[in-house]
């Protein structure tokens, strides 16, 4: 679990992009290199590293490769950012355990994990456990 807090915890911090006519395969190495200098999350965990990596057969099933060309000069949190890049060559990103997968926009996750901010309901855990049973 703590390695899917790390991923959106990277996926939330403030990102620039100005890519022109750049390889999608330079652009991911270059926000892992990115990613790998980002600091510690708000847990009590050591940090796990974070990175993105590309589903070849997926990317092919798009019509698309590591070679196919992105182009992008946007700010805002990183998974906007991803989201407006990849969208224009037809794919998406997956968050996976410790990493993103960047795929076809048509292969959808076979199963989400999704997370709730519950601290307007729960904001001293004191009844954390009886919501657990409850879901």
């Amino acid at each position: 679990m703590r390695k899917f807090e790390n991923t959106r915890y990277a996926l939330e911090r403030e990102w620039e992009a100005d890519y022109s006519d750049t390889p999608l395969l330079s652009v991911v190495e270059d926000i892992n290199k990115q990613l790998s200098e980002v600091g510690e999350p708000p847990i009590d965990e050591p940090k796990l590293k974070v990175t993105l990596e590309l589903n070849l057969g997926e990317l092919e099933n798009a019509g698309q490769s590591p070679e196919s060309v992105v182009t992008i000069k946007a700010k805002g949190p990183l998974r906007l950012v991803l989201k407006r890049m990849l969208e224009p060559i037809g794919c998406d990103y997956i968050i996976k355990e410790g990493y993103v997968e960047i795929t076809s926009a048509d292969s959808g996750p076979s199963q989400v994990l999704r997370t709730y901010d519950l601290t307007n309901i729960l904001p001293n855990n004191r009844h954390a456990a009886s919501l657990i049973r409850v879901i």
